[in-house]
């Protein structure tokens, strides 16, 4: 994603548009459940982290300053979880 879509998606998200919400998810989540199957090497765990990821970035996106992409701001909150 570029940086100005990166910033669409977040006005979006930040808005409450569910279709946008949706998108962050369909565009991230192969990366951040491979990203976390590396780590774990298991796939059930790997489903688990990643979900939580993501309801973890739901919470925080109203603290993301946009310094990282979203890409990397994702995969730090998988990081975290390991």
């Amino acid at each position: 994603m570029t940086e100005q879509a990166d910033r669409n998606l977040l006005d979006g998200i930040r808005a409450g548009r569910r279709e946008d919400c949706a998108r962050l998810v369909h565009d991230h989540y192969q990366a951040i459940y491979r990203f976390v199957l590396h780590l774990t090497r298991s796939e059930a765990e790997a489903e688990d982290l990643t979900q939580d990821t993501f309801t973890d970035a739901w919470e925080k996106i109203g603290a993301f300053e946009g310094r990282s992409t979203l890409r990397t701001w994702l995969h730090r909150i998988a990081y975290g979880k390991f």
